[in-house]
């Protein structure tokens, strides 16, 4: 019912086009859902679309949503609902992965990130530049394409990168971009968050849609806290729905999985 809520809520927005994307670079996300247990890792597909002014990095899934939203917005509400549930439902996603993420928007040097948390839309904007440290003589192939590392630190994490020279795209997964080629791998030095690279689709003419939406700017941080505030919400919500009758293992249950959803890629 909460799925349905959401999807209604959403489908209310308009969508407009914002850019053309030109290629998308395809990355498995790997990361562990609970900090310091690897048994918990988890795998996303992820997508960088490439546009002539920007680039917005998401889940696959959420892209596929968003290019469904943006065909049926013209219907009404109910009417987008029916045609969109049957096409999204069982697509893999998880909370880690609700954002987006646009770089060079709404101006150069810009990242922003758009997410919604507990029924509200968030927005964060940095200038970020981020200080990498390109060692040449340290170098490997990863699918066939010849990369050199490079390493940064950001949000708490320290990360370990390759990247293509020989694919002139300054960009990568999340709000990692800067260096001289593509970001083909990267991974932070506890390896809870790693991002492969899986394939490019160049030479595409396709519309790059953003909702029209009233946003709650915050900053990067106060983001990362709303992830986690909704996460607690959504347990608390969820136990007010069991009644003394229900299994009483239920509670200790919800409280576990609350407690084991605390690695969000930012960490402050």
């Amino acid at each position: 019912m909460l799925f349905i809520a959401s999807i209604k809520t959403v489908a209310a927005q308009e969508y407009s086009v914002i850019d053309t994307v030109r290629a998308i670079v395809y990355y498995d996300y790997h990361f562990n859902e609970t900090a310091g247990k690897p048994q918990t890792i988890r795998l996303l597909q992820m997508q960088l679309e490439i546009g002539d002014k920007y680039s917005r990095f998401q889940s696959s899934s959420n892209a596929y949503k968003d290019s469904l939203l943006a065909v049926y917005q013209h219907l009404p509400v109910q009417e987008a609902v029916t045609k969109i549930l049957p096409m999204v439902l069982g697509m893999e996603s998880h909370s880690y992965a609700s954002y987006r993420v646009l770089k060079n928007y709404p101006n150069s040097n810009k990242i922003s990130v758009f997410s919604r948390l507990d029924g509200n839309n968030y927005h964060s904007e940095e200038d970020l530049k981020l200080r990498w440290q390109i060692n040449t003589e340290r170098d490997t192939t990863i699918i066939n394409l010849r990369c050199l590392m490079a390493t940064t630190s950001y949000g708490g994490r320290d990360y370990v990168a390759w990247f293509a020279p020989d694919v002139p795209i300054s960009d990568g997964p999340y709000k990692f971009c800067g260096l001289p080629g593509v970001i083909v791998q990267i991974a932070d030095t506890e390896n809870e968050h790693k991002f492969v690279l899986q394939g490019v689709r160049n030479g595409l003419n396709l519309p790059m849609y953003k909702a029209q939406e009233r946003t709650q700017k915050v900053t990067p941080k106060e983001l990362v806290r709303a992830f986690y505030d909704e996460n607690a919400n959504r347990a608390k919500r969820l136990a007010a729905t069991i009644t003394e009758s229900s299994d009483p293992n239920i509670m200790a249950r919800i409280s576990q999985r609350t407690k084991g959803i605390n690695n969000y890629i930012e960490r402050y």
